[in-house]
């Protein structure tokens, strides 16, 4: 391989057009069911160094930054991370362009460059740069809680073999019963959010905490009207290198809580509370007339 080739004559281009060779005896990697790691080596002229650390570390623009540069031939694998040195190393290099008044040959005009790839979410189809929702990386953690459930009046004790031959009434007052509600703990996490975007979904999310969806709820697979209740908004700002070229960016965290309990074919949302009368969940109505939660649109906290 002959380092004086001009890049011109490289067949092989990035998506945004830096030409580049591949060095001999790469990509190399492995796979294993979920996940790969693959490796190449590129040589670059030191010009497009800072170009090409950018198309594979893409600035956040809007609210949401692009994904990292895709390894050629991949849509589900990322640019994870780039070494670079000299090609010779009997010369230093200059990819930054802070000495341009050095004499021709004090630098090497090639870079060498190691580049990672590692598995990552999506694929083309799956992610809309227009559309935040697609960026969204959603969880699901199992939870529940015990409360007291007492019951009278029209409950029964079930008949028994042998011993009961109908049901009976419960003659108990307040007979203690611990019921347990079964719940799902939903986070949905939003990574490289521009920091101008911040205060847009801040002021959202405040304005919506303590509420229900009023509607069904795409982004948790469909979850029922008013069963799922808005805990709370995390946000955590991230500094890079990026700092001072480009708008910084952090990650945006959204807690909320749903209330996964059927009962005679009709969800129990969160307005329903207890009747120990009847022995069943029954939406309550405040002494003002309103229910418990206020309802609202629960699928736009996600975007400014």
């Amino acid at each position: 391989m002959s380092i004086y080739i001009s890049p011109s004559g490289w067949r092989l281009k990035t998506a945004n057009g830096i030409p580049y060779k591949l060095m001999e005896g790469y990509p190399k990697g492995s796979f294993e069911e979920q996940e790969a790691r693959v490796e190449e080596s590129y040589i670059i002229h030191s010009a497009h160094f800072w170009p090409f650390i950018l198309e594979s570390f893409p600035p956040t623009v809007g609210l949401i930054g692009p994904p990292p540069r895709r390894l050629p031939g991949s849509v589900a694998m990322f640019t994870r991370s780039i070494s670079f040195e000299p090609l010779r190393s009997s010369l230093p290099a200059d990819p930054f362009g802070q000495d341009g008044s050095a004499p021709a040959g004090t630098y090497d005009n090639f870079i060498k460059l190691n580049i990672t790839y590692t598995s990552g979410k999506a694929s083309d189809s799956e992610r809309n740069e227009e559309d935040p929702i697609t960026f969204l990386n959603v969880s699901a953690d199992l939870s529940g809680s015990f409360h007291q459930a007492p019951m009278s009046g029209q409950s029964k004790w079930e008949k028994e073999l042998g011993l009961f031959t109908k049901d009976e009434p419960v003659k108990e007052i307040n007979l203690p019963v611990v019921v347990n509600q079964p719940q799902i703990e939903w986070t949905a996490t939003l990574q490289r959010v521009d920091h101008s975007s911040f205060s847009s979904l801040l002021n959202k999310a405040r304005g919506k905490l303590g509420k229900i969806n009023q509607s069904v709820m795409p982004v948790l697979y469909n979850a029922y009207v008013n069963t799922v209740l808005f805990l709370g908004f995390s946000y955590s700002e991230e500094f890079s290198w990026r700092d001072g070229i480009v708008n910084g960016s952090g990650t945006a965290t959204w807690k909320l809580l749903e209330i996964a309990i059927d009962q005679e074919g009709t969800p129990v949302t969160h307005n329903h509370v207890w009747n120990p009368e009847q022995g069943k969940f029954r939406v309550l109505l405040r002494p003002d007339g309103n229910k418990l939660y206020a309802e609202t649109n629960l699928n736009t906290i996600f975007t400014p």
